[in-house]
């Protein structure tokens, strides 16, 4: 099994006649950490929505965990978590039950769903129960219900 979990190779955007990503390369294995350092309009934002299955490139492939983020968006999005700078919560729902919906939607098996969310929400920082979505805890609930599904539920040295 290869320890490549991201692979990008020549991945292209299009906007009409504007080109926001062109021909973006690099390779992500298993263990590495990577950032996106670039000004305002470098592509960025625009490289992660593809990634993540939010948008098609124009040109190019992208995988995750060896599937292609156009083909098998759905696979990817189980294997991946994002959480963008504005981060897309229900504030009408309570943290536990934002966060069963977001393990709901990643297709998490429910007889592990109660255990996960308790280690997630413990590692994020979250109390079991929130009083209200302050900014902290939007962030905290936010970062809970992006780890990947497939995560590891332990740590390693």
């Amino acid at each position: 099994m290869s320890d490549l979990m991201i692979r990008v190779e020549n991945l292209t955007k299009d906007y009409g006649p504007v080109r926001a990503v062109d021909k973006v390369t690099f390779n992500v294995r298993k263990g590495e950490v990577l950032g996106f350092l670039g000004p305002n309009g470098a592509g960025k934002s625009t490289t992660m929505k593809m990634l993540t299955c939010y948008i098609a490139p124009t040109a190019g492939v992208a995988t995750v965990a060896g599937h292609d983020v156009y083909d098998k968006s759905l696979e990817v999005r189980k294997r991946l978590g994002y959480l963008p700078e504005d981060t897309p919560l229900y504030r009408d729902m309570t943290v536990h039950e934002y966060l069963e919906f977001a393990a709901e939607m990643r297709q998490m098996d429910p007889s592990k769903r109660g255990r996960r969310i308790k280690e997630i929400g413990g590692r994020c920082g979250l109390s079991a129960v929130a009083a209200s979505w302050s900014a902290s805890c939007r962030r905290a609930t936010g970062s809970a219900s992006a780890w990947p599904r497939r995560c590891s539920t332990t740590r390693t040295s």
